[in-house]
């Protein structure tokens, strides 16, 4: 990834309301909002986290080598750096990144998968139907963002905004010819996707999950809404794709609040896509899918009824990209497994054990449904939960 310099005028030109006190003629040579990992020559935008304040920093990050600060205010003078006030951080860093960056969404088709659960699945599917089909995937999503076989570890589900545009800068250097990309409820309502112009949006599920951020169901709902609220398309199609699980209770209110053409799936009607003739055991799944472009047997080493949900998902946003069906039931063959996602584990007794992310009441509830047919005897649970989440989630698990 080769980026040049940029003038700190051409750098605000992405922006859409802001007052610079220095020098446009000023060259940028990278952005940053982590004071500590601020060069020489860097933007520092002063960001407010769930935790910490990055206005607090403006001086670090000068001493580190800030030229050029943007921030919503300016307690002091900061010396000689150039000052740009905002009236939203948050906004600024999306904007200027994706200018930065070089619009990089522009370049590769973009695809966001939203719900509480089924995300990371759903991501794994449909980056082996689009490699089967001959295409180039990206992925950025919890367990890591990877391309072409190079992969890097997650801290997040999805990153903040400059991470982001350079990640997919570098994919679609790299050749790229789609991201998919896990938007969580965090990453919709601090715009860290503000400026992604997501082709098609994905909607798996929606149940309890992050109320120590969002508080109320109503809000942590909203902000998953926001995906489909501002789905467009990317510039080249007519207009963005909302895929929907109309299963899900709150399947019909997201598609409503969409402009986008929606596509239907599920179990329980005859939606645009579901399936029957459903068997499953631990070795995987067998169904035959039923799509506007025909009908079509699979076979899937993925375990439980729930992972068709995610394949039906995967399956409609194939089939609306132009793959051909042949193309989704390889693909969707060819995936034997998701890292710790109702993974089987060998072991040398002969045991059924499954490990799941599970952390939610509803995700360990289907986990467990799921792994009752496969289980002749006793269901051992074992569950456990990351530190500072909800916590309440536990009366309800």
């Amino acid at each position: 990834m080769n980026l040049k310099n940029m003038k700190l005028g051409q750098l605000l030109e992405g922006l859409p309301d802001y007052d610079l006190n220095g020098h446009g003629e000023l060259e940028i040579k990278g952005l940053g909002y982590d004071s500590r990992r601020i060069q020489v020559g860097d933007l520092f935008v002063a960001i407010k986290g769930h935790s910490q304040n990055g206005h607090d920093y403006l001086n670090d990050a000068i001493r580190n080598g800030a030229v050029a600060l943007v921030a919503e205010e300016f307690r002091e003078s900061y010396g000689d750096a150039s000052k740009i006030l905002v009236p939203d951080s948050r906004e600024a860093l999306s904007k200027l990144a994706a200018r930065f960056y070089e619009n990089p969404c522009n370049n590769v088709d973009l695809i966001g998968i939203t719900g509480t659960n089924g995300k990371t699945t759903t991501s794994y599917i449909l980056e082996s139907i689009l490699s089967a089909a001959g295409a180039r995937p990206g992925v950025i999503g919890t367990i890591n963002s990877r391309f072409q076989g190079k992969s890097r570890p997650s801290p997040v589900t999805t990153p903040e905004s400059l991470d982001l545009m350079r990640l997919i800068r570098e994919m679609a250097d790299g050749g790229a010819t789609h991201v998919v990309m896990e938007v969580s409820s965090h990453a919709l309502d601090q715009k860290r996707t503000g400026d992604c112009p997501f082709r098609m949006a994905l909607f798996t599920n929606f149940s309890r999950d992050h109320l120590d951020y969002h508080n109320t169901m109503e809000k942590y709902f909203n902000a998953k809404s926001l995906l489909f609220r501002g789905l467009q398309g990317n510039g080249r199609n007519e207009k963005g794709v909302a895929v929907i699980n109309m299963d899900d209770p709150k399947g019909e209110e997201l598609s409503s609040v969409s402009n986008a053409e929606v596509l239907t799936y599920g179990l329980d009607r005859k939606w645009d896509f579901r399936a029957d003739f459903i068997s499953t055991d631990k070795t995987g799944l067998k169904a035959r899918l039923i799509t506007p472009a025909g009908k079509a047997e699979i076979s899937s080493s993925l375990i439980g009824r729930i992972n068709l949900y995610n394949i039906l998902a995967a399956t409609a946003a194939s089939l609306s990209l132009g793959i051909d069906l042949d193309r989704v039931v390889a693909g969707i063959k060819r995936l034997k497994t998701v890292p710790g996602r109702l993974e089987l584990v060998e072991n040398k007794k002969g045991l059924t054990v499954v490990v799941d992310y599970a952390h939610t009441p509803d995700a360990l509830l289907k986990a467990q449904e799921t792994c009752r047919p496969l289980t002749e005897g006793r269901l051992i649970t074992l569950f456990g939960c990351g530190g500072d989440r909800d916590k309440d989630l536990y009366r309800y698990a």
